[in-house]
């Protein structure tokens, strides 16, 4: 299973699998529970207290990412966050998050609230995103991962 799909299979089972082990090679086996590689990276910026208090704003960017128009996807978060003042968020990319096909794929991790996936982001919608889910809390539903 890839990390994602590994995620969502606890999400489901959650109290009956005892499947602990993440067959992600970048995770080389070792138990993730369903951790994607931004979130390994986020735990461990927080452990050093460089991300605490922060939203984040994890783009990805692997090929498909890249293809699927996530560079301009990146630039459009960096200016609408400049643009509405929003010091206390920043916009990271990461490798491939797991969904080709959804790409580009975003995920809005706010201080304190569940991580939050968006899928097939266009710069347009990336605006939306900063004005609603960052700048006012608000998840924007019809743009989630579903």
């Amino acid at each position: 299973m890839e990390c994602m799909e590994h995620r969502e299979h606890h999400r489901e089972h959650k109290e009956t699998c005892a499947d602990e082990t993440c067959a992600n090679e970048a995770h080389a086996g070792k138990a993730c529970a369903g951790e994607t590689i931004a979130q390994a990276t986020r735990a461990a910026g927080q452990a050093e207290g460089k991300t605490a208090g922060l939203t984040e704003i994890v783009i990805g960017m692997a090929t498909c990412g890249i293809a699927s128009g996530a560079e301009a996807v990146f630039r459009a978060f960096e200016e609408a966050l400049k643009e509405k003042g929003l010091a206390d968020a920043r916009v990271t990319g990461t490798g491939c998050l797991g969904r080709c096909v959804k790409e580009p794929l975003v995920e809005v991790i706010r201080p304190g609230e569940p991580p939050v996936f968006y899928a097939n982001v266009t710069p347009e919608k990336a605006r939306e995103i900063v004005d609603r889910h960052i700048g006012k809390g608000e998840v924007v539903a019809e743009l989630e991962l579903r």
